[in-house]
């Protein structure tokens, strides 16, 4: 929204600021604690995380198809992911 300039009288001009909010994924360390984070959480050391951009690609094994999709969820709850390449691999433990 705009924002009024006031000077003791009515506002006689609109100033805009444009507001950009950037992640840069391109950082290691961003893209490690990304992974570090989700799998801390899940305990499931048999996930590989790829990033391109802001591509990621999950790539390994978990035990059940709801973790799959949690890992995935988890994922895009990450700022600057904006695709999701889910190749994980569901292995019964059984």
């Amino acid at each position: 929204f705009p924002l009024r300039h006031f000077q003791g009288r009515a506002a006689s001009q609109d100033i805009e600021e444009p507001t950009e909010l950037v992640f840069d994924q391109s950082s290691i360390a961003v893209r490690d604690g990304i992974a570090k984070r989700i799998q801390a959480r899940l305990r499931t050391p048999d996930i590989r995380f790829e990033f391109d951009g802001r591509t990621a690609k999950l790539v390994g094994t978990v035990a059940t198809p709801r973790q799959r999709d949690l890992v995935e969820s988890m994922l895009r709850l990450e700022p600057g992911i904006d695709e999701i390449k889910n190749e994980l691999t569901v292995v019964s433990l059984e």
